[in-house]
């Protein structure tokens, strides 16, 4: 139920928990006859007031949970670049990602599923500060001209052409 439709229920609604819950508050236990009792209205709107403020921290509860697990998924989704920590959920090993993912998702305590969460975006910031590292050369080897046009440059002596073009690729992508 939603939180709404928790703050809009009534006594008929609920009646027989509520009953229940009277019923236990004053000592006696299951099975119930409800005949055989009678509930002063008071009690029941009291009780109901009781149930609707536990049920509604419940949901609150629940609501929290979600979103932090919903967040993980989101911060282990933005690591899915295939050079990323996220290989790291997707290791070689059989049922280790599922088993790795679920230790993150699943952890009840809160504290360890977002320390393991740090621990990955830390290795993702790590293998990415080293792919941009050289990412220069994988950028300029692509524009480089190939051997074969080195090799005809050089019998044909336009050696200078494919210098220039070189420099222009080094302007273009530099050291980091």
């Amino acid at each position: 139920m939603t939180i709404e439709e928790i703050n809009a229920l009534t006594v008929s609604d609920v009646e027989s928990v509520l009953k229940e819950r009277i019923l236990i508050d004053q000592g006696e236990t299951p099975p119930f006859d409800f005949e055989e009792w009678v509930f002063d209205p008071a009690d029941l709107e009291a009780e109901l007031a009781e149930y609707i403020a536990e049920e509604v921290a419940k949901e609150e509860a629940r609501l929290v949970e979600v979103a932090r697990v919903q967040d993980l998924k989101d911060r282990i989704d933005a690591l899915h670049d295939a050079n990323s920590a996220h290989a790291w959920l997707r290791c070689e090993v059989p049922n280790a990602a599922l088993f790795r993912k679920q230790r993150i998702l699943d952890n009840p305590d809160h504290a360890e599923a977002e320390a393991l969460m740090v621990e990955l975006e830390i290795k993702d910031a790590e293998l990415k500060a080293a792919r941009d590292a050289v990412q220069y050369q994988e950028d300029r080897r692509r524009e480089y001209p190939s051997i074969e046009e080195c090799i005809h440059a050089i019998l044909d002596g336009t050696l200078e052409e494919v210098q220039a073009k070189r420099a222009a690729v080094k302007l273009k992508y530099p050291k980091p």
